[in-house]
């Protein structure tokens, strides 16, 4: 499980399974995959300032073969001033 406020890189595949505390970003590179487990009840809450998915990454919610049953939300935090991405 992440710290708070921490940024997570994703290189390999990742399962998400439960609701991660606040994040200040996601990036997600070349060969990372962040995928969504199923979850019971209330789903997956995501509270993050950033997602960068770079190219060769992914970030998978269900597909076609494998439904997403669960709720999820993803809540993008910051201001409308902050219009740069780390590292962009």
């Amino acid at each position: 499980m992440p710290t708070a406020n921490s940024v997570v890189q994703i290189m390999r595949k990742v399962r998400l399974d439960t609701s991660p505390p606040e994040l200040q970003g996601i990036e997600i590179t070349a060969g990372g995959r962040l995928v969504w487990g199923k979850v019971p009840g209330d789903g997956i809450h995501l509270r993050v300032h950033y997602i960068r998915i770079g190219a060769g990454g992914e970030m998978v919610i269900g597909s076609e073969a494998c439904r997403y049953a669960s709720n999820t939300t993803i809540t993008l935090l910051g201001e409308d001033t902050s219009k740069q991405c780390p590292h962009s």
